[in-house]
């Protein structure tokens, strides 16, 4: 099946990390589902180098042994589920639907 690439809209910005990631994240996200703050840190020094906020997803993927399961978040999604499926190895079982895509 022939599927055409789905658009997307990456924004990344380089800033300043705030003297607290947590706060700034949970000013920014609340009680919101689907979002994401991912830190890193140096293994000796302990000094912050990187955040990375995921604050709209689209999709939600999760894996669970080998049981890989894709759920679209919004209406917006569905062409990315769509792409994503296509591309499961022969065999799988597509089990997930685009329940918010519908």
């Amino acid at each position: 099946m022939q599927t055409s690439k789905p658009a997307t809209r990456a924004s990344h910005q380089r800033r300043h990390l705030p003297e607290n990631p947590t706060a700034l994240f949970h000013q920014l996200c609340g009680a919101r589902p689907a979002t994401l703050l991912l830190e890193s840190a140096d293994i000796d020094s302990k000094d912050d180098l990187k955040s990375l906020l995921l604050v709209d997803s689209a999709l939600r993927i999760t894996a669970l042994g080998d049981t890989v399961t894709i759920q679209a978040l919004s209406a917006n999604a569905r062409r990315c589920w769509n792409y994503w499926t296509a591309r499961c190895p022969p065999g799988s079982t597509i089990s997930a639907s685009p329940t918010a895509a519908s």
